[in-house]
């Protein structure tokens, strides 16, 4: 428990959603204090309230970053594309641009098999070629199916399926296993990385928030001190959306780097021995995967052991392979 609240005042937690809250009152406070007192006025009456003005907007500051924190994946997944947005154009927006991009690989790779055949390719269209396939990769899901109505969502579920189409590994269930025996060090580093898109994607909502306050504010006084504020807010709000993709993007590369290294590691805390190829190892990890979720009793050959039992319908499994019950 005590470990549970001294994260509430880590590094992470004052980068991802400390100081973001802290922003926000800041600003709310300014734009409640435009309403009704001059830009000195407010100088004035916040340095006249210092001694218990400042302690009290640090303490709000940290309540707010706790509902935040306990608010993080609701308000991500929001973000990503699911409840409400998942019935808007978005999805179809997505859809298209993820159909449009499909087919620009596929000419390209038609075009670069006729120039095989008949000259070199050319550097330029091999670059360009590379490009798409990255973009593919980085910016989109592997199936159609998959795509989310948001930009962000699809970066979000480009690295979520990677470990799946590379290994069969389901990183929904394994991940929470994963996590649990990465190094300390490296561990760090997902969380700082985490911390830093949570940083962006709590300023979206927050600036928002701003400017939907100042909004009121204006309609209820029908006045419109400092607009630059309202303009602020929207510019705040949209480059942090920004930011917040490039912050996935950092995030998930060492989320897939965390399949790449430490899935044998994970096999072992399992009691099961390393597969001997990858075909192998895929038929493994897609059954394992759906026995997390399932609940199937898995009839794996445990390390060392050379070959195990048959099972109630006959069939037989030898070391490294996985069944599941009939």
């Amino acid at each position: 428990m005590f470990t549970d609240f001294a994260k509430l005042f880590s590094s992470d937690f004052i980068l991802g959603f400390y100081f973001p809250s802290m922003l926000f009152v800041i600003a709310a406070t300014v734009v409640y204090f435009l309403f009704h007192q001059t830009a000195s006025d407010i100088l004035l009456c916040l340095w006249a309230q210092k001694d218990w003005a400042i302690p009290c907007a640090l303490f709000i500051s940290w309540v707010l970053g706790v509902l935040l924190l306990a608010a993080n994946s609701p308000l991500v997944r929001f973000l990503e594309g699911y409840y409400l947005l998942r019935h808007t154009f978005l999805l179809k927006r997505q859809q298209r641009k993820f159909n449009e991009l499909g087919s620009d690989i596929a000419d390209m790779e038609e075009k670069h098999e006729k120039e095989l055949k008949n000259k070199e390719p050319s550097p330029e269209a091999e670059l360009m070629y590379m490009k798409k396939l990255i973009q593919r990769r980085v910016y989109y899901p592997d199936k159609r199916g998959q795509v989310l109505p948001t930009e962000f969502g699809n970066v979000m579920r480009a690295f979520e399926t990677y470990s799946t189409v590379m290994y069969g590994m389901d990183s929904i269930p394994l991940w929470p296993r994963l996590s649990a025996i990465i190094p300390e060090a490296y561990m760090e580093a997902l969380n700082a990385a985490r911390a830093k898109m949570d940083f962006t994607i709590n300023m979206v909502y927050l600036a928002a928030v701003i400017f939907m306050v100042y909004c009121i504010f204006a309609a209820l006084t029908e006045t419109l001190p400092a607009l630059w504020i309202a303009g602020l807010a929207i510019l705040i709000m949209w480059g942090a959306y920004r930011m917040a993709i490039i912050n996935a993007i950092q995030w998930g590369n060492l989320v897939k780097s965390s399949f790449d290294l430490y899935r044998y590691d994970l096999l072992k805390q399992m009691g099961l021995e390393r597969p001997a190829s990858w075909e192998q190892e895929r038929d493994l990890w897609t059954a394992i995967s759906p026995s997390f979720l399932y609940w199937y009793h898995l009839k794996a050959a445990r390390a060392n052991d050379k070959e195990v039992p048959p099972t109630s319908g006959g069939s037989k499994v030898t070391s490294g392979g996985v069944t599941h019950p009939d």
